[in-house]
Formats: structure tokens, C-alpha cells, sequence
């Protein structure tokens, strides 16, 4: 027998959603809205604006919310729930940070991209770690199992094997080509909404090859949600670094619109899309993939 009932399960499914949206999720952009770049506007991120210190306290903020939210819709209503809401959280921080071309106009451009690299590492550890951490909470819908054999470790595992590595790099070459082909501008609507395309098609195509790569082999199953979490984390990663690589002036690239496409997501993006996105992705391939990683429980999104 259910824990909670159905009809009482929506409900509070439906208020949990509400307070992500219009309560939790804007506390954390609001907290954004606190730094300010070195010419007192608002074109910002964690790690670019005049207070370094305050920067990083509201990045912990936003992550500590987007954690606490993760879990509790986790422990009541599945990871899929949880890892959607953490991803909320996150795009309403994204929508409060600077634009990609205004940090460029307002910073210098190898600073900008100095800084999103590194943001983009911290993006990546924090969106493998966050998910690994809600994939261990007990859905209060699951039955109870304290045996040794079912516990999981705290640190991510096997994220690194030559069936992992594949389906790290499906899914960020799929996220990547999915981003490009969406991102037209930097506008914060049409930035979440190309890096949600990109997490889509990276959780699609993770889940494929891990199935393709689990069938009929002896080896551990591959996690398809850490390594499309990683594979977007790649690209958080790497998205910066295209600015530096192809535009020798990128002042005069934003001028023509020419700005190579993955360049205009920063880390918050990436963190929104990734989250939001790759649980549909996921469900998406689910339907058609039957394979020993759909049956982890991380899998279970």
C-alpha cells in the first residue's frame, strides 16, 4: 500500500512544483541579484563581479537551495521529481546572472573566459556529486532494504571505465550539437532553453549507448544519469574555452552575431538545462532501451 496516497501524492507534487517556482527557485535568483560587476551593473556570476568572497557565498546559497529541493521532492515523490526541482532552482539563478556578451562587454574577454572555465569544472563536480547524492535518498514510495548489498557508495563509481567514457562522450558531443543548433542568443530565456534541448538529447543518447554497451557483457552496469551529468559537465567545461579558441576579437563577434553558440551559456545554464533536461531524456530513450542500467537506482529517473 502506497505511503501516500495517489490523489494526495499530486497534490503535494503540484504545491512542491508551485514553490519551486515562484518561492525557492526566485530566493535564489534574488540572491544573484546581490552581486554587482565592476561597472555596477548586473552582468554577473559567481566567480565574475566585484566581490569574490559575496560571489561565492551566494553560489553555495544557490546550491544548497537547489540540494534541499532536490531532496525533499526525492524523498516524496522519486528522483526524477528531485532532480528536476534542483534543476528549477538553478534556472532561476541562471535567469538573474549575467549574459555571456555582457560579461564579455564588461569584463575583460580573457578573464571571462578564464573564470567560466573554471566555473564550468565546479558545474561539472557539482551536478555529478548533487545527482549521485539524490539518487541515495530513499523514495518514501520504495520499500525499505538495509542490506550491505544495496547500499552505494557516497562517491561516484565507474565513471571512468572505457563503457562510461562512450557514454560520457555521447552525450556531450549530443548536448553539444543539440545547444548549438538551439542557441541563437544570449537572451536567459533562449540560453536555459538551448542548454535543457542539449541535456534532453545528452540523457537520450547516454541512456542508448549504455544500454548498447551493458547488453550481454559481465561488466557493471553504466550509469546513464552521472555520465550524461558528466557529458553536460564537459561541455560547462569547454563552452568557454570556444570563445578564446575561435574569436580573436570576440567584442567584434558579438557586434556581428557571430559568436560561436556554445560560447553563450555560462555554468548556471548549463546546471538548469542538465538537470530539467536529462531526466526527459532519459525517460525519452527509456521507452525503447531495456537494458541492466535502467534497473540502478539512479536509473530510476
Amino acid at each position: 500500500m502506497p505511503i501516500i496516497p495517489v490523489m494526495s501524492r499530486e497534490a503535494m507534487r503540484n504545491t512542491a512544483l508551485v514553490l519551486e517556482l515562484l518561492a525557492v527557485g526566485p530566493l535564489a535568483g534574488g540572491a544573484v541579484t546581490f552581486l554587482r560587476a565592476s561597472d555596477g551593473g548586473l552582468a554577473v556570476t559567481p566567480l565574475l563581479n566585484n566581490s569574490p568572497v559575496l560571489g561565492l557565498v551566494v553560489g553555495v546559497f544557490v546550491i544548497l537551495a537547489a540540494a534541499a529541493v532536490g531532496m525533499i521532492d526525492t524523498r516524496y515523490f522519486g528522483p526524477r521529481s528531485g532532480i528536476v526541482g534542483a534543476g528549477i532552482v538553478f534556472a532561476w539563478a541562471s535567469l538573474y546572472s549575467g549574459r555571456v556578451d555582457d560579461l564579455l562587454r564588461t569584463t575583460a574577454p580573457s578573464q571571462v573566459t578564464i573564470m567560466l572555465a573554471i566555473e564550468g569544472v565546479l558545474a561539472a563536480v557539482v551536478m555529478v556529486l548533487l545527482t549521485h547524492r539524490l539518487t541515495l535518498v530513499r523514495w518514501a514510495e520504495s520499500p525499505p532494504d538495509n542490506s550491505t548489498a544495496s547500499r552505494r557508495s557516497m562517491v561516484p563509481r565507474g565513471l571512468f571505465t572505457p563503457g562510461a567514457l562512450a557514454c560520457v562522450a555521447a552525450a556531450a558531443v549530443a548536448g553539444g550539437f543539440m545547444a548549438w543548433l538551439v542557441t541563437f542568443h544570449a537572451a536567459k530565456g533562449q540560453a536555459v532553453f538551448g542548454a535543457s534541448a542539449a541535456g534532453i538529447a545528452a540523457g537520450a543518447l547516454a541512456a542508448i549507448v549504455s544500454a548498447n554497451t551493458t547488453a550481454g557483457r559481465k561488466d557493471p552496469p553504466v550509469d546513464p544519469v552521472l555520465t550524461a551529468m558528466l557529458g553536460m559537465g564537459v561541455l560547462a567545461m569547454v563552452s568557454p574555452v570556444t570563445i578564446s579558441m575561435l574569436h580573436s576579437d570576440p567584442l567584434a563577434s558579438i557586434r556581428t552575431g557571430s559568436l560561436f553558440r556554445l560560447g553563450l551559456l555560462n555554468s548556471f545554464d548549463w546546471m538548469a538545462g542538465a538537470m530539467i533536461g536529462i531526466p526527459i531524456g532519459l525517460g525519452w530513450a527509456g521507452a525503447h532501451t531495456h537494458s541492466p542500467a535502467r534497473q540502478a537506482p539512479s536509473s530510476a529517473v
